[in-house]
């Protein structure tokens, strides 16, 4: 049973006509039907628009893209889009005016320079054609065959320069040193690099290796007698080391600084394999370590004369005394307070230590019986 849309009487499912007002059922069906297809279509039509719409912006993006890479092909057809709408404005009939033929030379020519432009920019293609990677051969050297997809390019092997020929073939002897020879190929077209590297190796003939060991040998004991005759050169340098005059900073720092020299060239002899070698790096640490106990006494009582000259002028004095003189007391006015006391030890003690001075005193008078002092922790003279 269902209602009568028209008088809301019972009536059978299968009814064409109400029995109650007489309407007909069959026309109302017709045309509920024909609603519901108008509505699909109406739904299609609707969809298809949307569905073109998502395309136009998949297109626009994308033509977008290839707009900003192609840039030298986009701008002057943007250019030529913008002329052709300012010039042809009759209708049907579109005349290219002067002024439009002189745009489209002109774009045409930046189209060729763009085109110039970025393949003078393009990332350089490196071809090897021979020898192939890892290749074994029984020779001094080898002929490396390849080719560069940009003829302007530079190429480097090994850091050499590499001639081109118009095509940007190449053809280069490599000398083959080692039974591992690695050649690094290296291409560079503007900001553009690009790197490929061939593992070549050599086989060598009995007398070849014979050679080799004997330019081996022959190396290792030039190098030793380079070494012992700086040793020896050193040994007597130190013996008979005199000191120019320390009347100033700078000459002092120079002095010192003479010592760490002597220093590391007879701590390499020292762990040197070579028995020679090792005792003349005893040698040499036996007369440093004389020299240093020798001359840090005189750098500090010279230490004391230069400072002493320079504080002067600050009512300041600086005297040098002790066993081997490594006490350092400066006497003035100014050490009566404690904190200048303390900032200027902490601005000279890295000093004093270098200097190997163990104790600094400050005195705000000569003579005074009260007075601040510190025992500082250096090496010994005779130390490194």
């Amino acid at each position: 049973m269902k209602k009568c849309p028209y008088c809301a009487e019972n009536i059978l499912d299968e009814a064409i006509k109400c029995k109650h007002c007489g309407s007909d059922l069959k026309k109302l069906a017709i045309s509920e039907r024909e609603s519901e297809k108008t509505r699909k279509e109406v739904f299609d039509i609707v969809n298809k628009k949307e569905n073109k719409n998502f395309l136009k912006v998949i297109g626009g993006i994308l033509l977008a893209g290839l707009s900003i890479y192609f840039w030298y092909i986009s701008i002057p057809v943007l250019i030529l889009w913008i002329i052709w709408k300012k010039n042809y404005i009759k209708e049907k009939n579109k005349k290219i005016t002067y002024s439009g033929v002189v745009a489209l030379i002109s774009i045409g020519l930046w189209i060729i320079l763009g085109i110039i432009s970025a393949n003078a920019n393009k990332t350089p293609t490196i071809t090897i054609i021979e020898p192939s990677n890892n290749t074994t051969i029984q020779a001094k050297e080898i002929n490396i065959k390849g080719k560069i997809d940009t003829p302007k390019a530079v190429l480097l092997i090994n850091g050499q320069t590499i001639t081109l020929d118009d095509e940007g073939n190449f053809n280069y002897k490599f000398a083959l040193q080692n039974e591992i020879n690695i050649a690094k190929v290296e291409a560079k077209n503007g900001g553009r690099i690009s790197e490929t590297s061939l593992s070549i190796n050599r086989v060598f003939t009995e007398e070849e290796k014979a050679e080799k060991e004997q330019q081996i040998i022959n190396q290792k004991n030039k190098e030793k007698e380079n070494i012992i005759n700086e040793l020896n050169a050193a040994i007597k340098d130190v013996k008979t080391y005199k000191h120019t005059s320390l009347d100033n900073v700078d000459a002092l720092i120079t002095e010192i600084n003479i010592f760490p020299l002597y220093w590391n060239l007879a701590y390499k002899a020292n762990h040197n394999i070579d028995v020679a070698i090792k005792q003349l790096g005893k040698t040499l640490i036996s007369e440093v370590e004389k020299l240093q106990t020798k001359e840090f006494p005189v750098i500090r009582k010279e230490y004391g004369k230069v400072v002493s000259k320079t504080l002067w002028e600050n009512d300041i004095e600086v005297n040098v005394s002790g066993n081997n003189n490594t006490t350092i007391t400066f006497v003035g006015g100014l050490f009566a307070a404690n904190k200048n006391i303390m900032t200027i030890q902490d601005m000279i003690k890295e000093a004093l230590e270098k200097l190997r001075f163990k104790r600094v005193q400050y005195k705000w008078f000569d003579g005074a019986s009260d007075y601040t002092y510190y025992d500082l922790e250096p090496k010994k003279d005779s130390e490194f």
